[in-house]
């Protein structure tokens, strides 16, 4: 947020706190507060200035993709993640105000913020973990595991370079579960995460190498036993080990990297995640989340057949 226009709007209200009271404002008096304002700000509007800000606004032209392929791109992935055991979810195109924020330090300032304490979807697998604790706490965390996935069109508010767009379309996954200790649950989970999206991608004729970059996000040894577990279990794929500083995920990220006309794209990522211990209160849940984007390989594949 640009400090400065907060404060010469502040200045120009004769409110030195206007941010603060608004903020300390129940939600639902808020609500109505700025849905009363939208309707005003609406009556200003003329059809003209309409169709001026749908030409502008990167925010709301439709994604430059064939439609249908996309749709069977997307559907034949469900399909692959069905059949692996994940439960394909079609998701809302708002999440809780705060989804992406409060439990996996995202900027609310990349976020498209609505009324009635909602945001605009710009990370479908915060929604999928809010489902998964939800599912889970009503069964008393049981230690049977939650798969689940979708493909979901996000939206993120920083301005991006072409070829890529304000909103586009990403295919997630999350697996959660309890801990049953010697991190057993970490090793089965980011394997299966691995290998599904490593055996998808070397299947497309187009994608001739795959390879996959894991990163240590903190010093421990838990980095160390995982990565061990994952080379002796996956064959076949070239790794690469990193070490990075990020709160995003705990102790170990992934990233796989794909080369498709002779270019090599990091297309997908996922890692551990602390959310659904957040989430539940309960440091014994454990999560994996994993994401592929989908929409950025499709136009990739069909780059090469042109």
């Amino acid at each position: 947020m640009n400090n400065k226009i907060v404060e010469r709007i502040q200045k120009e209200a004769d409110a030195s706190d206007l941010v603060n009271l608004l903020a300390k404002m129940p939600s639902s008096d808020l609500n109505s507060l700025m849905m009363e304002v939208m309707r005003e700000k609406t009556e200003q509007i003329s059809p003209s200035d309409l169709m001026r800000n749908y030409t502008k606004h990167r925010f709301t032209r439709p994604a430059n993709v064939n439609f249908l392929d996309l749709l069977t791109f997307e559907a034949q992935l469900l399909q692959q993640a069905q059949l692996s055991g994940f439960e394909p979810l079609e998701l809302s195109p708002v999440s809780p105000l705060g989804a992406c924020s409060i439990v996996a330090t995202v900027n609310q300032d990349k976020v498209l913020s609505a009324l009635r304490g909602t945001e605009v979807m710009a990370d479908a697998t915060n929604a999928l973990a809010l489902e998964s604790t939800l599912r889970r706490r009503q069964a008393n965390f049981p230690p049977t595991y939650t798969r689940l996935c979708t493909v979901h069109r996000h939206l993120r508010t920083p301005y991006v370079k072409p070829p890529f767009t304000a909103h586009f379309k990403i295919f997630c996954m999350v697996t959660g579960g309890r801990d049953t200790g010697s991190l057993a649950f970490e090793k089965q989970h980011l394997i299966e995460h691995i290998r599904f999206i490593t055996t998808y991608l070397k299947n497309l004729p187009e994608v001739k190498t795959v390879r996959v970059s894991l990163k240590s996000t903190q010093s421990s040894m838990i980095f160390g036993k995982l990565y061990d577990s994952i080379l002796t279990e996956i064959k076949g794929i070239d790794f690469i080990q990193e070490d990075i500083q990020q709160p995003y995920y705990k102790h170990l990220q992934f990233k796989v990297l794909v080369t498709i006309n002779e270019v090599e794209y990091e297309i997908a990522d996922g890692g551990m995640v602390d959310w659904s211990q957040k989430l539940a209160n309960n440091h014994k849940e454990r999560m994996v989340t994993s994401g592929i984007g989908i929409e950025l390989l499709l136009k990739l594949c069909q780059s090469v057949r042109l």
